[in-house]
Parts: C-alpha cells; sequence; structure tokens
C-alpha cells in the first residue's frame, strides 16, 4: 500500500508543478487480457526533466522502491527530451481478482459506469464468456497539460467499441484522451471451447455409432441378395426363379 501512496504523490506533485512550468508531461496506460482472462497492466508516466528537477524527485530511487514489492515492476525510461517510469503488474483470473481503479496514474480521474462497480465485469454463460469494460476519465482543465492515453488489448475483436484507433491485426484498441470527460467503452467474447467440446463429444459419438449400424445393416442386406445372371436385377438370395425376367436359378449362383 505504501508503494501505492508513493506512487500518486508522485503524480500530484507532476500535476501541481504544470501549472508553474512550461514543460509537458505524457500518461500512457495499457491494458492486455488474454483468452484466459489474466491481465497485465503497463503504466508509463514522462515527463521534462525540467519538470522532474522542480518536483525534486530522484526516478532511481522511486524505481528501487517500487520494484521492492512483490506486485510490481517497475524501470525508467527516456524518450527524446522526456524522462519518466514504466510500471508494470499482473492480475491474475480478472473474474474474480478485479482491477481495481487505485492502480491507475489517472485513478482520481477514473469512475466506472457498469452496475458491478468494477473496471471488467465479466459475466459468463454456457457457452460465452462476456467482458464490459465502460468508465470515464475525468482531467477537467489538466487535459490541457497532460497528453493522456489509454488502450486495452484483447485476444479476439470487440463487439462493440467507441476507441479512437483501432489495430484490427493486434486488436488493439486506443484513445486519445482530449476531451475533459471522455468516456472508455469496450465489450467483447470469448467462446467457451471446453463446454463447446464437452456437447460435441457425445454428439460426434452418437452419429459414428448411427454410421456404424447403417454400413452393418447395408452389408447384411447386400448378403441376402443376389444378381440375375440374365437381367442383372437384385433379388433374394434363396430365390430359385427371377421375379424380373423369370429366369429359373441354381442355388451355386453367385451371392453379391
Amino acid at each position: 500500500m505504501k508503494k501505492i501512496i508513493d506512487k500518486v504523490c508522485f503524480l500530484i506533485t507532476v500535476f501541481m508543478a504544470m501549472f508553474f512550468l512550461s514543460g509537458c508531461a505524457n500518461l500512457d496506460s495499457q491494458l492486455t487480457i488474454d483468452k484466459q482472462g489474466n491481465a497485465t497492466l503497463r503504466e508509463k508516466t514522462l515527463v521534462s526533466q525540467e519538470l522532474l528537477n522542480f518536483a525534486d524527485v530522484n526516478l532511481n530511487k522511486r524505481v528501487a522502491q517500487i520494484n521492492s514489492s512483490p506486485d510490481y515492476t517497475a524501470e525508467r525510461v527516456q524518450e527524446n527530451s522526456l524522462v519518466g517510469i514504466v510500471i508494470t503488474r499482473k492480475f491474475q483470473n480478472i473474474e474474480n481478482n478485479d482491477i481495481s481503479f487505485e492502480e491507475f496514474n489517472l485513478d482520481d480521474s477514473v469512475s466506472t459506469n457498469l452496475d458491478s462497480e468494477k473496471f471488467v465485469d465479466v459475466s459468463k454463460s454456457f457457452f460465452i464468456t462476456k467482458y464490459s469494460i465502460n468508465f470515464n476519465i475525468d482531467l477537467g482543465e489538466d487535459v490541457d497539460y497532460v497528453k493522456t492515453k489509454f488502450s486495452i488489448v484483447i485476444p479476439v475483436d470487440a463487439k462493440d467499441t467507441n476507441a479512437t484507433n483501432v489495430n484490427a491485426k493486434q486488436h488493439e484498441y486506443t484513445w486519445d484522451i482530449t476531451q475533459p470527460k471522455q468516456n472508455i467503452s469496450l465489450t467483447y467474447e470469448i467462446l467457451n471451447m471446453t463446454n463447446i467440446l464437452l456437447c460435441l463429444i457425445p454428439v460426434c459419438t452418437i452419429f459414428v455409432i448411427v454410421f456404424i449400424l447403417l454400413l452393418f445393416r447395408l452389408n447384411r442386406c447386400k448378403s441376402l441378395t443376389k444378381s440375375c445372371p440374365l437381367c442383372g436385377e437384385s433379388i433374394n438370395a434363396d430365390a430359385k426363379k427371377c421375379i424380373y425376367c423369370g429366369e429359373l436359378l441354381d442355388r451355386g449362383d453367385n451371392i453379391h
């Protein structure tokens, strides 16, 4: 908990400093969810060196503090003239362990719109698991000072989303936060293959049994008939006379 408080304090200091300096700040959050319902949250905070000096923050110390927690990993990064921290946290089975808004850089600005009050709402039917995400990011006047981006990577195509940018090949949905209050909405569905296979196995088994019985019956029917040597019609194997052409038959005729 102390690590989270330190992280929030760092961000508050950055926001306060923006009112006094003309430096810039980037906040980039990415949530990745796999087919098993596990998630990885990656948060990147970048500020100008001038802003960092004003805030009197030691990034190396900050990274060491975060890495001391078993729940987080952190690294210092630099992009062009901006420096900052990338923080990563993994969540197992988000159906039972929801991702709290408190874990985000923008925790004070995020509010859910879901009835369950969760970040990711997971609802299951026998064949489909549905994932729903719907919340607001309310930056207010800070939207003019902070370049903010939020992205979600999922294992399939979204059923519904209001993302501003879509990378269909990677199933990545991105929102550039340009409004004081902006809505993030996305839903997608995963097929429950285990349950589908459980239904297909008995159906396939019945089909195979019926197919074998039909073959057996067909072969049995063929063994009880023979072809008339004169007209070629199929007649009873015990017949002594062809019912089609009247040819007299011997029992020694070949049976097909």
